[in-house]
């Protein structure tokens, strides 16, 4: 016998499973937050905890560092010990960075870039030309419905690292970005250059009197210089790339057109096009010009004298269109301008090589090795106009897979340092361990002269706006933190708002008025548990590391939490009195309790 094939539910049956798998899935979604809070709460108390005890600690040393460190002078014979020193930074003391520095193991050698400069520090920032697509989501309700909608968007522009475009959207992206049609994906960048930003950094530099001056080590001052852009302007002979305008290739450009058609100036290969806008490619039709009262003028194209009676108007040749070739929409096309007519005659050679030009002659195609190299040289790269950076094509004029190529260096004219002076060398200080701290090491470095009194004060400003930022997010944290664990009472609270939403005339009153009060009688008692677990924390930690102030936090601890058993004790009461009511002690009729 054959099987009976199995029957599919529809109707009532079909939307009653699939409330059934919404709830279900509902119901699931807040589990996972109550278990995500129960892992974030202990997380963020540790986080306070921490943030505490490295607040005291941090003081400590920057205490220890001003009853310490002395200051001393630019000479740094017989200078040992803890010190502070403002001094000027000896030039000759520099190192000479090269670009083959900054991108270690990936550039072998120094003849692809020659590029160097003197510095402590040098940094290079790489660009390349990109479809850059952005994604905007938003929610939107219909029927009922919430659901929640994606919109892509792509343009053109510089980015330091690759793109990566949604595969099954790249169609309507190269609508945008038309050399995609000739690409497919974003070009990778090259391969002998480090991709973003990438720095190299000298072993040490030399600040005070030269010949007795100090040395300062990376370790001091890595990562605190300020940075100059480098000049490649010394560098541009060096760099032989293509034409500025690479992507006009050599072809000689329409700059103007004079009458109707009648003479045509051409402008010469590889200069600049002029700031005109794109217009359709299909020049408009010819319409004769009102001509005004003749005065006998000298026609310059005539080689007779014209006359009224002789005058014989111009043939108008039939309107040029330039090849349908959709113009890249990156480029900037030159545009043909009919300036008002002359009485000349047309001349049909200019007319024909319009007719004849097509905006590809103009525009090449796309191609990778032209205008997306796997490795970048002194070939294929070019000192931009503004001396700045270098440049595998025009920025003026870019396609796809451009590259730039810009560097920074730092070469501090003055340091100001506090450090431990042995021999002239300078090494982080090593500073005594105390009551709830470890010992550390203790160093500061800044460029400028700048006394040791402003330099400490800098210091124990910012580890404050540190400790502050750190509590705002602690305690939030796990404000949130207690609000996903009681997720569970919402989502009860929601269901019973459905059931009431069934009563006639007043449902949706009832409904929004259970799940509003519910939802702000959650969102109190986490915030006050969630505060007072924070500050309680932190009480502890002030009496292990200060108990004076710790006395004063844990006083304002004590109070958070008797405001939340205040609110646990009046909810419990109204539900008592709510529960006798039901079973007939408040003067009602008796019945059985569903709660």
């Amino acid at each position: 016998r054959t099987a009976a094939a199995p029957i599919r539910a529809s109707g009532p049956t079909a939307t009653r499973a699939a409330a059934a798998a919404a709830t279900a899935a509902v119901a699931a979604a807040r589990a996972s937050l109550a278990l995500l809070g129960l892992l974030m709460f202990p997380a963020m108390l540790f986080v306070l905890g921490w943030n505490e005890n490295n607040y005291v600690c941090e003081n400590k040393r920057i205490l220890y560092a001003e009853a310490n460190a002395k200051p001393v002078g630019c000479d740094a014979n017989g200078v040992s010990g803890f010190s502070w020193f403002g001094c000027a930074v000896d030039p000759s003391s520099f190192t000479r960075l090269s670009v083959m520095d900054i991108n270690k193991g990936v550039l072998t050698d120094n003849v692809s870039i020659p590029i160097s400069f003197m510095g402590a520090e040098a940094s290079q920032y790489l660009q390349m030309y990109q479809c850059i697509e952005t994604k905007t989501t938003t929610t939107q309700t219909k029927d009922g419905k919430t659901r929640d909608v994606t919109t892509y968007s792509y343009r053109m522009g510089w980015s330091s690292s690759l793109e990566s475009l949604t595969p099954e959207k790249v169609p309507y992206a190269k609508t945008i970005c038309t050399d995609l049609v000739f690409a497919g994906q974003n070009p990778p960048f090259p391969v002998n250059v480090a991709p973003r930003t990438s720095s190299a950094s000298a072993a040490s530099f030399q600040a005070g009197t030269h010949g007795n001056s100090y040395t300062i080590p990376s370790s001091i001052f890595s990562g605190k210089l300020g940075t100059t852009p480098v000049s490649l302007a010394p560098f541009s002979a060096s760099f032989v790339g293509a034409p500025v305008e690479s992507a006009f290739k050599t072809v000689a450009a329409v700059a103007s057109v004079s009458g109707p058609l009648a003479t045509v100036t051409i402008a010469p290969p590889g200069a600049p096009p002029p700031p005109l806008a794109y217009v359709a490619p299909t020049l408009p039709p010819y319409v004769a010009p009102t001509l005004p009262p003749y005065v006998a003028p000298t026609l310059p194209l005539y080689v007779a004298p014209v006359t009224p009676a002789t005058y014989v108007a111009p043939v108008v040749p039939a309107p040029v269109t330039l090849a349908p070739v959709p113009p890249p929409a990156s480029l900037r096309l030159l545009r043909a301008t009919l300036t008002s007519a002359q009485a000349a005659a047309p001349a049909a050679a200019p007319a024909a090589a319009l007719a004849t030009a097509s905006v590809a002659q103009l525009f090449p195609p796309w191609t990778a090795a032209q205008f997306a190299p796997t490795m970048v040289n002194t070939r294929n790269l070019k000192v931009a106009a503004a001396g700045n950076e270098l440049e595998t094509c025009s920025s003026r004029v870019p396609r796809l897979g451009c590259v730039t190529l810009s560097y920074k260096v730092s070469a501090p004219a003055m340091v100001s340092v506090i450090a431990d002076i042995t021999a002239r060398q300078l090494a982080p200080k090593k500073t005594p361990s105390s009551w709830g701290c470890s010992g550390s090491e203790f160093s500061e470095f800044t460029e400028g002269n700048i006394s040791e009194g402003k330099m400490l004060a800098k210091l124990t400003s910012a580890n404050s706006m540190m400790t502050w930022i750190l509590r705002f997010v602690g305690i939030l944290g796990a404000w949130m933190a207690v609000y996903c664990i009681l997720s569970p009472i919402t989502y009860m609270a929601d269901k019973i708002g459905d059931v009431a939403d069934y009563i006639p005339c007043v449902g949706g009153f009832l409904e929004s008025f259970i799940e509003g009060v519910v939802g702000a009688v959650v969102c109190f008692i986490s915030c006050s548990c969630s505060c007072s677990c924070s500050l309680t924390v932190m009480a502890l930690v002030w009496v292990f590391m200060r108990p004076l102030y710790g006395a004063v936090f844990l006083l304002i601890a004590l109070c958070c939490c008797g405001a939340a058993g205040f609110a646990a004790m009046q909810a419990k009461g109204e539900g008592e009195t709510k529960r006798e009511f039901r079973m007939g002690k408040g003067g009602g009729s008796s019945g059985p309790d569903y709660e």
